[in-house]
């Protein structure tokens, strides 16, 4: 069934007409320009994350749909030549014709005149190994582009909400782009300035080698809110009994 169209809420994006099944040339082409459009109206915070996904995720169903069918087209036109060829040398009438001396030679021939076929199948094989590779590559790389625009956004808005007294400071991910409020051993959010402050030492320290990158040295409690502090945004230091 054809790929089915991103669910776009902005107005930003030209979501283009419904792909063929499979994809056609053009329908990956505008596959990759919406995702490249959506990337960067996000940059100018035209548009929201969830647009940006839900595109990425379209772009990478095309690119796998375009790659499956030439595949298989590959695959289809090995298994026409070989059962061509093989009907054809066992058919009763070419048997009857040929002698015992002759036909290896035929063989021989016919194993020839398609080595140049299947070299230059092979040889697709390889190229679609390539773009496979080029697509897992191309899915990585959003990723951590993603993740990026994700941190820098919120670290942006909780900057304007000083220190969360009014409106709640927003969760920054992790500099491995992971969300420390999800999994097993999720921590507290920090909702404001005072959140930081109320967390216990561990909790503490897993925020500050989350943001900072590495473990933290001999400090004391103080020093290590001002940096996670400052890791998220919350640029305000309200006084804190």
């Amino acid at each position: 069934m054809p790929t089915t169209l991103p669910l776009v809420t902005s107005t930003r994006l030209n979501v283009p007409p419904q792909p063929s099944d499979p994809p056609s040339k053009q329908d990956v082409t505008r596959a990759c320009r919406l995702k490249r459009d959506a990337l960067v109206a996000h940059s100018y915070k035209q548009i929201g994350g969830e647009d940006v996904a839900n595109v990425a995720i379209y772009e990478q169903q095309i690119l796998s749909k375009a790659a499956e069918d030439e595949a298989a087209a590959v695959e289809r036109v090995k298994t026409f030549v070989g059962e061509k060829v093989q009907n054809f040398v066992n058919s009763d009438a070419f048997t009857a014709r040929l002698s015992d001396a002759i036909k290896p030679l035929i063989d021989e021939s016919i194993a020839n005149a398609l080595k140049p076929m299947n070299n230059r199948l092979d040889k697709l094989d390889q190229g679609y190994g390539k773009l496979n590779e080029t697509v897992a590559s191309m899915n990585a790389n959003m990723g951590q582009r993603l993740a990026k625009l994700e941190r820098t956004a919120a670290i942006t808005y909780n900057i304007t909400c000083v220190a969360g007294t009014n409106m709640e400071l927003r969760t920054v991910p992790f500099l491995d782009g992971t969300d420390p409020t999800v999994g097993e051993t999720a921590l507290p959010a920090l909702k404001s300035y005072s959140d930081i402050c109320n967390l216990p030492q561990a909790q503490l320290k897993r925020y500050y080698t989350g943001y900072l990158g590495r473990a933290p040295r001999a400090r004391n409690m103080d020093e290590l809110r001002e940096d996670v502090a400052d890791a998220v945004g919350c640029l305000a230091r309200p006084y804190v009994d």
